[in-house]
């Protein structure tokens, strides 16, 4: 009207947009008058009509104001109550009214069920201030199925089809319907109260796709199964004469009771996938029925299931034991598998998870599986695309796991898909063995995590004490401090925890899937230094440490502790599952402080882990363990050469970095002591200083030339004295067959290394005093050296 001209998307820029094909004007404030709309075609060349010979095609306007948005809440005397609390009382010609993303006539007749009238969680738009008179827009939609559940999703209600073919992904209840739920007819106490396999109506809102409003019906009949004819869709039941034919989505779940279940499986149940097939007769049946058809929606096969680890094998009286502390008897003729493949009761080992199912009222097995690869856990993303499953484990490993179209996935007790495995649930893996493939997935529910500060641990109970409560912890039980791995014994007092618990726990107090702990501020990580090689199929752990607990976690398997001696030393070998390269993790906590500290190694077949020609040799042991404390070192080809000899100034070296002298530097009054090489002169000063070496009668240290097994000895005999172990000795020196070669005054250092088992001569029976001393020699002595230590 005043003559301004708005041109399309002017967001976008200061010219027409001829690139969309849909254009937004905003007039801010709109003066009254004519306004002239100009659309413009710049390139019309499909769905094209042709008028008088020019290309013409067809356009929609849309004009007004934006719209007030309510939700239909309730029903009322005078019409649907909103949200806000107004009434919606509008002349049928007022109202535009679309159902299922159809028109539809208004008022809502009954066939929509009695909540027809009411349209909980309808949309509805009008004018801002013209409800009374202007068109009102009412936008609804409905929700129909059979043999449905309500599930408890951690805090919220879901409804869900029990048969996972018939499944459409679930609906949440919104907060507001919780308290309008009828159950054939009558209201409900909530959503918990529905029971499963009836049929429904809801009414959902059209954006958020929340129920609002539903009507559960059904009835139900309980009996022994006679039997199934899949053929005709029909069922019996034991002592009925009438015929229940199954509808085309009947539902069939199994209403498993864990009589008997470990802690650790009790969040992750053991669901299995219904087969009309396997359901045998005699087996206790609730069946639903739809009251307008008669026909079953649903049918609940009871089972009594004990789960959890095998803890014994007595093949001869045909019993296992759980790790619940409970045995079964397992009949001759049932049905046993192990890793899916038909099994006998001996093949059966502890350490294997296991389900059965019993005999009702009973500890007899009807059938058993068992599985001997598995994992606990957090699913870090579940690839859709190429079917993989990211996934850290209860030790803090992580691994890449396949998982094919008939991989069992489980979930709120149902068959689910792979989408149920979402990042960061938890989750239990059930894997073929030597393989990184999934067979079975099932999700535990957990809650919201909560900090707390520690105050102890209750090892015989496998409680948490903490500052607001109490937890139980179970052998897989996700257990971290600094991100490393540790025991719950390794939880320190005023440490704080970050927890997370299981929806589902257990003895009363919640059970949790992790804790998370911090160090205390001015708590100290101790000192950790490790090597590992591969000797004849075992993997070889050598080093040393402050702490005093240590913990291997090997690619597979479970944690292992490491022995640690008196002087901060460890020697570990065992076998590892996994063949070929193996990823470890040794961590070290200190159990005063909690100071924590972890060593990330990888090892190959083949691979001597610090020299590549050591291995078998008699002072491996030696080499390694030394090599590990970083007290000697090799050359840079890789190699230690054991049998080569050892010099003067290289064999101060190492005696003075196994005790760990410091200090003490002093001028050497040697004739050469400038020939003594920049990487050895520190050494020699503290050896010197702490009366370790001297030089020879001529005054010279003779740092290049090869040290004698006497002279040797003389210096060991001097770190005897460093470390302060006893001049004692145990009875009388041997008799050497070269007795008479050890110069008089080596004798005494001779006889003292032998006495404290530092040197035990050469195994002919000659301490060989003027030979020239090796390198493997050289470190065996050492070594021993240090196992005098106090």
């Amino acid at each position: 009207p005043e003559g301004s001209e708005w041109i399309g998307n002017s967001f976008l820029s200061d010219r027409p947009d001829d690139v969309n094909n849909v254009e937004q004007v905003v007039i801010p404030a709109p003066k009254p008058g004519t306004y002239t709309v100009y659309v413009k075609g710049k390139a019309i060349t499909k769905g094209v009509t042709h008028r008088d010979g020019r290309p013409a095609q067809d356009f929609a306007l849309v004009y007004g104001q934006p719209l007030v948005r309510e939700v239909v809440a309730a029903a009322g005397a005078q019409g649907p109550v909103l949200e806000s609390g107004r009434v919606l009382a509008a002349a049928p010609q007022q109202v535009r009214f679309a159902l299922n993303g159809e028109a539809a006539s208004w008022p809502v007749s009954d066939d929509g069920g009695s909540l027809g009238k009411v349209l909980p969680g309808a949309d509805v738009y009008f004018p801002p201030g013209c409800a009374s008179r202007g068109p009102i827009y009412i936008v609804g939609r409905t929700f129909r199925a059979v043999g449905v559940q309500v599930l408890d999703a951690g805090g919220r209600y879901l409804l869900t089809e029990i048969n996972p073919e018939a499944r459409s992904g679930g609906l949440y209840f919104a907060p507001a319907a919780e308290k309008g739920i009828l159950i054939n007819g009558a209201l409900a106490a909530g959503p918990a109260s529905v029971p499963p396999g009836g049929g429904v109506t809801a009414w959902i809102n059209p954006g958020s796709w929340e129920i609002w409003g539903a009507e559960f019906s059904f009835s139900a009949v309980e009996g022994l199964l006679g039997g199934v004819d899949m053929a005709k869709r029909e069922l019996t039941l034991i002592g009925v004469e009438k015929t229940y034919s199954l509808a085309p989505q009947a539902a069939l779940a199994y209403s498993d009771e864990m009589v008997d279940v470990d802690a650790a499986d009790l969040p992750f149940g053991a669901a299995a996938t219904p087969c009309w097939e396997n359901l045998l007769p005699g087996l206790r049946v609730r069946l639903v029925l739809s009251p307008a058809t008669g026909e079953v929606t649903y049918v609940a096969a009871r089972r009594e299931l004990a789960v959890g680890m095998i803890a014994g094998v007595d093949v001869m009286n045909r019993r296992i034991v759980l790790s619940t502390g409970r045995d079964y008897t397992v009949p001759v003729g049932v049905s046993l598998s192990l890793d899916e493949k038909e099994a006998q009761l001996q093949d059966l080992r502890p350490g294997q998870y296991a389900v059965g199912v019993l005999l009702p009222k009973t500890r007899q097995v009807l059938s058993l599986s068992a599985y001997s690869s598995f994992l606990y856990g957090q699913v870090v993303y579940t690839s859709l695309r190429d079917g993989t499953i990211y996934f850290v484990d209860s030790c803090g490993r992580s691994g890449a796991y396949r998982y094919q179209e008939d991989t069992g996935f489980y979930r709120w007790g149902l068959p689910a898909v792979a989408a149920a495995a979402e990042a960061g649930c938890w989750a239990r893996l059930i894997l073929k063995p030597g393989e990184n493939l999934v067979w079975r997935l099932d999700v535990a529910e957990t809650t919201a995590e909560r900090r707390e500060i520690v105050a102890g641990y209750d090892e015989e109970t496998g409680t948490l004490i903490t500052s607001q409560g109490r937890y139980h912890l179970t052998e897989r039980t996700s257990i971290t401090k600094n991100g490393y791995p540790v025991a719950a014994g390794d939880l320190v007092p005023g440490e704080e925890v970050a927890l997370t618990p299981f929806l589902e726990g257990a003895s009363g107090e919640p059970l949790l899937a992790a804790v998370a702990a911090r160090t205390s501020a001015g708590s100290r990580a101790p000192e950790l230094e490790v090597t590992a090689s591969w000797r004849q199929g075992e993997v070889v752990l050598v080093g040393s440490t402050t702490a005093d607990r240590l913990y291997l976690y090997p690619e597979k398997g479970d944690r292992m502790s490491i022995p640690v001696d008196g002087k901060g030393s460890f020697h570990l070998s065992f076998r590892p599952e996994k063949e070929g390269e193996n990823f470890l993790l040794v961590v070290a906590v200190d159990g005063g402080s909690g100071g924590v500290t972890g060593w990330q190694l990888t090892v190959s077949p083949g691979a001597g882990a610090v020299f590549r020609d050591v291995a078998g040799h008699w002072a491996e042991r030696a080499i390694e363990e030394l090599a590990a404390r970083g007290v000697l070192k090799g050359y840079p080809d890789g190699t230690f050469r054991p049998n080569d000899p050892i010099t003067r100034s290289e064999f101060t070296v190492l005696v003075t970095a196994a005790l760990g002298l410091s200090g003490g530097e002093a001028a050497l009054p040697f004739a050469d002591a400038g020939s003594i090489p920049d990487w050895a002169r520190p050494a020699v000063e503290r050896a010197y200083s702490h009366g370790l070496v001297r030089g020879s009668a001529d005054g010279c240290f003779r740092p290049a030339r090869k040290i004698t097994r006497a002279e040797a000895a003389a210096v060991l005999s001097g770190a005897l004295s460093v470390i302060n172990f006893g001049e004692d000795t145990p009875g009388s020196p041997p008799r050497w067959r070269d007795d008479g070669a050890i110069p008089t005054w080596a004798r005494p250092a001779v006889e003292r290394v032998y006495a404290a088992g530092v040197m035990t001569g050469r195994p002919n029976g000659f301490f060989a005093p003027g030979e020239i001393l090796t390198r493997a020699e050289a470190a065996s002595a050492v070594r021993r050296l240090l196992e005098r230590a106090p």
